[in-house]
């Protein structure tokens, strides 16, 4: 299974993609979101995981903590 960085977002300025889609999710009023279930799997998350969210070189990253 995959234990490393996830690429939520490509650079800023980048004229194509080359991460995957893996699903789309919404924003509420008060900034939270659902992790989709595709990514919970890849990610190996349960319940009362933390993650870290980190921005580098232009992206946006999220690992397991």
């Amino acid at each position: 299974m995959f234990k490393g960085f996830f690429v939520l977002s490509t650079r800023v300025g980048d004229d194509h993609m080359s991460e995957r889609v893996l699903d789309v999710t919404s924003v509420t009023k008060r900034y939270q979101t659902t992790v989709p279930k595709k990514v919970r799997k890849i990610m190996e998350l349960t319940e009362n995981d933390s993650i870290v969210w980190i921005f580098e070189s232009g992206e946006i990253k999220v690992r397991k903590a």
